[in-house]
């Protein structure tokens, strides 16, 4: 017997440290922080907001937040990837709809950044 699309859960604030402690491993590139960083603070609508800069100081080091055009980078760097959903900002980072399901709140929770939500479980192309 063989199961298509076995489902799992993940603890989002592993995720969300992944992200934030650049200690841990120096090496890791920059987009795949981004992207931990969407998995570990998404709510139910798939969409994970910061304020202004946030993103930067977050992944940046204490006191010395990343560049703007570094968050930029990295972001579309994920994006391109396929690990964060196209409509992703360094205002909201949004997760793939097709692969991650859960998080806090309701699925048609209002994103602020986004607006109105129309999550969808298909993939978005």
């Amino acid at each position: 017997m063989s199961i298509q699309n076995p489902f799992s859960m993940h603890r989002q604030a592993v995720w969300k440290e992944r992200a934030a402690t650049r200690a841990a491993n120096p090496t890791l590139p920059l987009w795949i922080r981004v992207a931990s960083l969407a998995l570990g603070c998404h709510r139910a609508n798939g969409h994970a907001a910061f304020k202004s800069g946030e993103i930067a100081e977050i992944l940046g080091t204490p006191g010395r937040p990343l560049s703007p055009s570094a968050v930029s980078n990295a972001i579309k760097a994920a994006k391109n990837a396929g690990w964060i959903d196209k409509r992703s900002t360094s205002r909201c980072l949004v997760v793939p709809p097709h692969a991650v399901h859960g998080g806090l709140g309701h699925a048609n929770d209002r994103c602020g950044v986004h607006g109105k939500i129309h999550f969808s479980r298909e993939k978005v192309p």
